[in-house]
């Protein structure tokens, strides 16, 4: 290669990896309308978008960018096609949606990669896009069309130029940082609270670096006046981050044709279901609670890595010294924006929710993993003891490669082998593939002709009589759900179960450390109920209910 430069084999090799963790499964769910996704933007949302221009009050619980991008994207496949048995689908643009998901996925790896080889060295930007490509959350979403990889894209990005302009205060690392970050959230509305705190830490630095712009020494304390703040403040950087910000969130929201839309979405975000989402109460002991549930959720998204992270942050603060120390320091602001502004406030805990801690942990976690695998000399003087270490970090590193890879891949193989294939085939080859009702859900249930909705259940299947009732057992989440479905189990109605699942395989098991994943809707246990008489008990307290959500603002 010219200038005596090798490729970077081993940057290629892990991207190739993570390539094919993120497109295996890809095809989950398809053909159909909807696919098996919860909440993802789906190829007629989209177009309804399109239609309207995106403008004339169009709005949705989501921010537009991520639908415009996939109306681009979606543009070449024309019309809905006809699948399999004469059942309208959107397959060819729902998996081009899921390939962008897998282009980004792909370029946020890189940012971290950057990020942790900026930092420190190549070697803890590797063992960094490896953590975060080894989480099964970042697995799952990223061979989907939800909107979370696209946050997830800008959001490294975003992160990697405010790296760079923290060690150069160059103009382009602040657009570009103002640009990714404010897509970041007209992407997905949670990922402002990453950004809250980062003034307390560009304006300071700003405004050294204007002092040593004029050629003035910095005291030993680098300590910066009041004058010098405000003077930083109009700065053509930070007006520069002002503007483009600005710019960014009027030309995704289609302002100010489209002013209606944007109060819309406000009042969709801050109303009645967002506040019935809240799972803790706002007492002490209810933020505890969320505290260990938020702990929990992020020990499976950073897998067998997690142990790392009380190790990462006191790595961090003890052993890092200058521009290395400011870097982590500035990462570890953002995290504590995202967790103070965010995670605090809903009350509500899911793995979706605290990916973007990821994101800022990865690079504190592969630093520290470094430290441990290759320590100081003058830390650790004694040649024994200098082995130990090392052999102890090298077991634990194996062990917690080994689970993450696990976890991965068991993903992976779920989505391959979702049993609801299996039910359809099972259906299919019992002639009630047409007839059999799905009850719940229709997102979560195999692909039927005909679902009703659990408070409608008694009025439909005395109607229609179905040879078969299909069940999805994790999305029975209320009270009244699991009554209704105990009692058509036990000759409700006429219906019994007479199928005996077989027991899951403990090859594909996932642990998933207590975390309230929407995982849990891969591969998930489903019983079919049979008719075994013409009429039966009818099911008793079926007054309609609130149907409850998994997650917040689910639309199916």
């Amino acid at each position: 290669m010219k200038n005596g430069r090798r490729p970077p084999w081993d940057l290629l090799l892990l991207l190739a990896g993570a390539a094919l963790l993120f497109t295996v499964g890809i095809e989950w769910g398809l053909p159909s309308r909807r696919g098996w996704a919860g909440d993802e933007i789906l190829p007629r949302h989209v177009a309804k978008a399109a239609e309207r221009d995106f403008s004339h009050g169009w709005h949705t619980k989501y921010p537009p960018l991520h639908y415009q991008v996939l109306a681009v994207v979606q543009a070449p496949f024309g019309a809905s096609e006809v699948g399999p048995r004469g059942v309208v689908t959107d397959s060819k643009k729902l998996l081009a949606s899921r390939a962008v998901s897998v282009a980004m996925a792909l370029g946020m790896l890189l940012a971290i990669f950057a990020i942790g080889e900026r930092l420190s060295n190549r070697t803890t930007g590797l063992l960094a896009a490896m953590i975060v490509a080894l989480s099964p959350p970042i697995v799952y979403f990223a061979k989907t069309a939800n909107v979370e990889m696209p946050m997830m894209f800008w959001s490294a990005i975003g992160l990697w130029f405010l790296i760079r302009l923290l060690d150069e205060h160059r103009l382009r690392d602040y657009l570009g940082f103002a640009l990714c970050a404010a897509a970041s959230i007209v992407t997905k509305d949670q990922a402002y609270a990453l950004w809250l705190l980062t003034p307390f830490v560009i304006v300071p630095a700003l405004a050294r670096h204007r002092r040593e712009e004029r050629g003035e020494a910095l005291a030993t304390d680098a300590r910066v006046g009041v004058r010098e703040v405000l003077a930083a403040l109009i700065d053509v950087r930070l007006l520069g981050v002002l503007g483009v910000g600005l710019a960014v969130a009027a030309l995704a929201y289609r302002l100010p044709w489209n002013w209606a839309g944007l109060v819309r979405h406000v009042e969709t975000l801050l109303g009645p279901q967002s506040q019935e989402a809240k799972a803790f109460p706002a007492t002490f002991a209810g933020y505890g609670a969320c505290l260990v549930q938020n702990g929990r959720d992020l020990a499976f998204c950073l897998g067998g890595f997690f142990w790392l992270v009380p190790f990462a942050v006191l790595s961090a603060i003890t052993l890092l010294r200058g521009k290395e120390r400011r870097g982590y320091a500035a990462l570890g602001v953002v995290g504590l924006s995202y967790f103070g502004f965010f995670l605090v406030p809903i009350l509500f805990s899911r793995d979706r929710y605290v990916l973007p801690l990821v994101l800022v942990l990865a690079p504190l976690c592969a630093r520290a993993l470094q430290t441990w695998l290759a320590p100081d000399p003058s830390l650790v003087t004694e040649i024994r003891a200098r082995r130990l270490v090392v052999g102890v970090c090298l077991f634990a590193a194996a062990v917690s490669l080994g689970l993450s890879l696990w976890n991965a891949v068991a993903l992976d193989a779920k989505m391959v082998g979702d049993t609801r294939y299996r039910i359809e085939q099972t259906l299919r080859s019992e002639g009630a593939e047409k007839t059999a009702l799905g009850l719940g859900r229709a997102k979560h249930l195999p692909r039927l002709a005909h679902y009703a909705s659990w408070p409608r259940a008694e009025s439909e299947i005395r109607r229609r009589r179905p040879p078969r009732l299909v069940v999805n057992l994790v999305d029975l989440r209320t009270e009244g759900e699991r009554r209704r479905f105990e009692q058509l189990a036990e000759g409700a109605l006429g219906y019994r179960d007479l199928d005996h699942e077989p027991a899951p395989s403990p090859w594909l098991q996932m642990e998933t450390f207590g975390s309230l994943t929407s995982l849990v809707f891969v591969d998930p246990p489903i019983v079919i109920l049979h008719r075994v008489a013409a009429s039966g008990p009818p099911l008793r307290g079926s007054e309609v209910e609130t149907e409850s959500t998994d997650e917040t603002f689910e639309d199916e």
